[in-house]
């Protein structure tokens, strides 16, 4: 049955590849973006095909981006129309499908399988801020965009930068949204024109840089994490955490005849203001003032001297419930508590019934 699985998944892979080599670079892209939207909203197996649809079409587009030398460092983005710079975003959206690749839990080479899609998302949008810098976007200068990428990935911004980069990334996704609303409502009513959709167009490249810039360090992360691991697998270490090391165990003192003849005759005594005993952590308690022997004689004298039977002192032996004087006094009592609800009205006395 798993052969049979791997089988169908290699057969359902081969074809998406051979129609996205059938397509044509728009349609590469339109029908990427498509299965790309379309995987948000599945679950399973129907959404793995639908991003590994998506890849295909991705991987088609970006060849042939490559093949017809689509963008080049002797010229700007304003030079190009808004038709050919929107397949700019080609990259990023594989650096999208390249960190989404989660191996099973059970595969034998997850970190190994896992190292390889996280490398492969960070070189891609490394290359989409790269192709940024060399079209000359404003927000993508190449001293930024080289800071970016010279960065130690396991090195965590500090709280004012982290702060600045969350507020600028939001901004930018409500510009975006802005946009593609607008867009949607010329549409609607046909009248979209170029300058509109290269708007839009430019707020969703800015939005998709900062994007890959938050990317960038989170998956620089998780990546140096599973590097130490293998690096420490290779090396046989432990991956537990280090426990902290036990103080050894006092030993128990217990005080008995012999114990105290042999302090006495070193001449040694306990300092009943310094001594103490472990509790489990209910505190030092004070020395104890007898032994065992001492402790145990006492009990069985106690035990000799008290009758099983002999009531505790105080107790009455006769129960005097019946004798007229406690008759008498029960029935005094109830007349008086007769008497009392008869002029007593319910409620009085309740102080939150005053007005």
């Amino acid at each position: 049955t798993h052969t049979h699985t791997m089988a169908a998944a290699g057969d359902e892979d081969a074809s998406a590849q051979s129609v996205a080599l059938s397509c044509t670079l728009p349609e590469n892209y339109d029908h990427g973006i498509r299965w790309f939207e379309a995987a948000e909203k599945l679950q399973g197996e129907d959404r793995t095909r639908a991003l590994e649809s998506s890849k295909a079409h991705f991987d088609g587009a970006y060849t042939q981006v490559r093949q017809l030398a689509l963008f080049s460092n002797n010229e700007e983005w304003t030079e190009h129309s808004t038709a050919s710079l929107r397949f700019l975003q080609v990259p990023a959206y594989q650096a999208a499908l390249a960190a989404m690749q989660m191996p099973q839990p059970d595969d034998p080479e997850r970190d190994a399988k896992r190292i390889v899609a996280l490398q492969q998302a960070r070189q891609l949008y490394g290359e989409y801020m790269q192709l940024c810098a060399m079209l000359h976007f404003d927000f993508a200068p190449y001293e930024v965009v080289d800071d970016i990428l010279k960065a130690d990935s396991g090195v965590r911004k500090d709280r004012d930068a982290k702060i600045a980069d969350l507020k600028a990334s939001m901004a930018a996704e409500k510009e975006v949204e802005a946009f593609a609303a607008k867009v949607r409502e010329a549409q609607a009513a046909g009248a979209l024109d170029d300058e509109l959709e290269k708007e839009h167009l430019l707020a969703l490249v800015h939005s998709t840089f900062l994007k890959a810039k938050k990317e960038l360090e989170m998956l620089g992360m998780e990546l140096d994490m599973l590097l130490k691991m293998q690096e420490n697998k290779a090396a046989g270490k432990d991956m537990a955490p280090p426990q902290r090391p036990r103080a050894p165990a006092e030993p128990p003192i217990v005080l008995t005849k012999e114990k105290v003849k042999e302090m006495v005759q070193q001449g040694t005594s306990i300092n009943r203001a310094t001594f103490q005993l472990c509790t489990a952590g209910y505190g030092p308690i004070g020395a104890p003032t007898m032994t065992l022997e001492e402790a145990l004689e006492k009990e069985m004298q106690f035990a000799a001297t008290s009758a099983p039977d002999q009531p505790p002192p105080g107790s009455e032996d006769e129960d005097d419930s019946d004798t007229d004087a406690a008759a008498n006094a029960a029935t005094y009592k109830a007349r008086e508590h007769d008497e009392y609800s008869d002029e007593t009205r319910r409620g009085d006395g309740n102080r939150y019934n005053m007005g």
